[in-house]
């Protein structure tokens, strides 16, 4: 046993250290001072504390105060001068477990006290242990969690560094009822318990994970970095929770509804944060993204409403475009589809899942599909320009709440005409719950065509829903693609809906594809149109253009370019630039325009980089004997001067484009690509 006396009378000390040392093996340390024994504390161990009342650093109850409030899971015994009833009351108020008369206490008595204090200690924290916690799980309750939640509050409003914020996770299992009704409430206590042991396994050491009651959780981070921080816990809790397990025999796989609060003001309280993960948690029950899907807080909802309207303002929205292709027909790209996403300025690029949902509850969704619209439609335009987009479909996702928007139509139709595009060249893709047909029927009378989900095709065929407009696509959700190679009933449902499709007379398009084997199963299921990693990721239009390139040119042949320019270190950038787009072989180069006809013809070249100034032949020179020679050949002109200079005798002599050296190099890039693209007839035909 290890005992601390703190007593400043080396008398009284070595009289108390003989007595016991008699009785029973202790290991007794004497601190003369309240500071000395607070220091012995911070590094040692002790089963209890023996303390006088009159300590040079301290009089009174002071020293019970300091103790309690340094180790208040130690037991103390006050040791006092004299008998008084009043002081060994207020020291048992204080926190201390027995108060004893030094001089008068025998050490048997001494030595019973103590073991009694420290047994009186135990049993206190046993009591303080089942107040506070879950005795089927062993997780803090409610009462525990609001006392952390406060106290993790008050030292954020304390902080004297960076602002780090307390988050709050509320989970609620989905389906619960339904284990304890199909396998009973032992079943059930098992599954709470399993869940218990995932969430703490998940959280970081200074978090706290506590059990409400009944199917609901809660965990505490007393200082998060930021919202995507609380986002990524919120993440790897509900993968946690995913996972299968089996209970007597029978295998379930746990799902939750996550709310998210987050408090960074000095004014929040734990009620408060309490309220708003709870209430983000009910919406998203209620919300039909899915029971498994996870959202903020009010608190938080409203700062990611804000911060989108600031990055529709700044410019933070990013539209990236996933090729549609035909399948069966090597790298021909049939459309894109525009994806929205957000460069935010702290979380870095930001996928949709994380603020359609706030997008859509705020109305933000209007402001935020038109700009998609536009955009998309901008960008087909540009790749027509550049002779890459010929043939293209635009697809764009059109939300209940945009399709319930009076507006949408003419904003269709000025998108269209704004950007020179026909209307069969779009395609909206309607979401779940969108059901205005009089709006649907109004944008197929423009001309554009209307996509649809296999699951709504499939409950209109059975019956189980109203009869849509007619439609031009079909969409097959990965849901259904990535099983249909492993279950013959998902490979049925895959048949199903194609031939559906077909006898609707539209297109069946297939999402998520992952492999051959995939793209092979449709072809043979009579699937035109596929999408998915198997072929390509959505990336922004810039990287998309290769492919799109590739696919004006017939599936993976490259171009070949020839780089006449008498700037070696130029021709080395153009030369490393180029290639590594991995679409284009540079063939050739040359620093002057003598023998570059011969040259170029003699590589092979589908498009020509042409400097104007060179020290013997000139490019304008060179310029007018390549186009007589090789009337087929590409040539973009590369030059120091400036376009309004020499641009219009250059493109009088046969060149297709004109670049300025003082631009970037995916202009030139681009420049290339889309004279390569560009049928070498219609070409001829523009030139004359």
């Amino acid at each position: 046993m290890r005992l601390l006396l703190v007593e400043d009378s080396a008398i009284d000390a070595r009289l108390v250290s003989e007595e016991l040392a008699e009785l029973a093996p202790v290991e007794l340390h004497v601190a003369p001072t309240l500071a000395a024994a607070r220091a012995h504390l911070s590094t040692e161990r002790a089963d209890c504390v023996l303390l006088d009342l009159r300590l040079p650093d301290a009089v009174g109850l002071e020293g019970v105060e300091a103790l309690r409030a340094l180790r208040p899971e130690l037991p103390i015994v006050v040791l006092s001068g004299a008998a008084q009833d009043e002081l060994a009351v207020r020291a048992v108020q204080a926190g201390a477990q027995d108060c004893l008369i030094k001089g008068e206490t025998p050490a048997p008595a001494l030595l019973r006290a103590v073991r009694h204090a420290i047994e009186r200690k135990r049993s206190e924290r046993r009591l303080t242990t089942l107040a506070m916690s879950d005795p089927l799980t062993g997780l803090p309750n409610r009462a525990l969690l609001l006392e952390r939640a406060h106290l993790a509050l008050e030292r954020m409003a304390r902080a004297a560094g960076p602002l780090r914020p307390v988050g709050l996770l509320f989970l609620d299992l989905d389906r619960f009822k339904l284990v304890n009704d199909s396998l009973g409430h032992a079943a059930g206590d098992e599954l709470l318990a399993e869940v218990a042991r995932r969430l703490r396994a998940t959280v970081g050491p200074a978090d706290t994970v506590a059990r409400f009651g009944g199917d609901e959780f809660a965990v505490l981070c007393p200082a998060v970095d930021d919202a995507a921080a609380l986002d990524a816990l919120a993440a790897r809790v509900r993968a946690a929770l995913t996972r299968p397990l089996v209970i007597d025999g029978t295998e379930l796989y746990p799902a939750g509804s996550i709310g998210v609060a987050l408090a960074t003001g000095a004014g929040d309280t734990p009620e408060q944060l309490l309220r708003e993960a709870d209430a983000a948690m009910y919406r998203v029950k209620a919300s039909t993204r899915g029971s498994d899907r996870y959202a903020e807080g009010s608190g938080q909802t409203l700062r990611t409403e804000a911060e989108l309207h600031n990055a529709l303002r700044r410019g933070e929205l990013v539209v990236h475009y996933q090729p549609v292709f035909r399948l069966g027909r090597e790298g021909e790209i049939a459309g894109v589809e525009a994806l929205v996403r957000w460069r935010h300025p702290e979380r870095g690029l930001v996928g949709p899942d994380e603020f359609l949902g706030t997008a859509e509850d705020s109305g933000l969704i209007r402001r935020l599909g038109a700009w998609v619209l536009q955009e998309g439609c901008r960008q087909l335009a540009a790749w027509d320009e550049a002779g890459i987009g010929e043939g293209l479909t635009l697809a764009v996702n059109v939300s209940a709440r945009q399709l319930d928007d009076e507006a949408l139509v003419p904003l269709v139709a000025s998108a269209l005409v704004e950007h020179g595009l026909t209307p069969d060249r779009l395609c909206l893709e309607i979401g779940a719950g969108a059901d205005r047909s009089a709006r649907l029927e109004a944008l197929r009378g423009i001309g554009v065509a209307i996509a649809i989900d296999a699951r709504r095709a499939l409950a209109w065929a059975t019956g189980g829903g109203d009869a849509p407009v007619p439609v031009d696509v079909v969409k097959l959700d990965r849901r259904f693609v990535s099983r249909m190679d492993i279950e013959p009933q998902a490979r049925r449902i895959v048949g199903a809906v194609v031939a559906l499709a077909h006898s609707m007379g539209a297109e069946a398009v297939a999402e998520g594809l992952e492999d051959d084997t995939q793209v092979g199963t449709l072809l043979e299921l009579g699937c035109e149109l596929g999408q998915g990693h198997a072929f390509a990721a959505a990336a922004p239009a810039g990287e998309l253009e290769a492919l799109l390139l590739r696919s004006r040119r017939g599936g993976g042949e490259r171009v070949r370019v020839y780089i006449c320019d008498d700037a070696p270190a130029l021709r080395m950038l153009l030369h490393t630039f180029l290639e590594f787009g991995g679409d284009v072989d540079v063939v050739g180069e040359a620093a002057d325009g003598e023998g570059l006809t011969e040259a170029v013809l003699a590589a092979g070249a589908d498009v020509l980089l042409l400097d104007l100034s060179m020290p013997r032949v000139d490019g304008l020179e060179a310029l007018a004997d390549l186009r007589a020679a090789a009337p087929e050949l590409g040539i973009v002109v590369l030059s120091g001067f400036e376009e309004e200079r020499m641009g219009a005798k250059a493109l009088a002599l046969g060149a297709d484009r004109y670049v300025e050296k003082a631009v970037g190099m995916e202009e030139v890039r681009s420049a290339v690509r889309a004279v390569a693209a560009a049928p070498r007839d219609a070409a001829l035909a523009g030139a004359a």
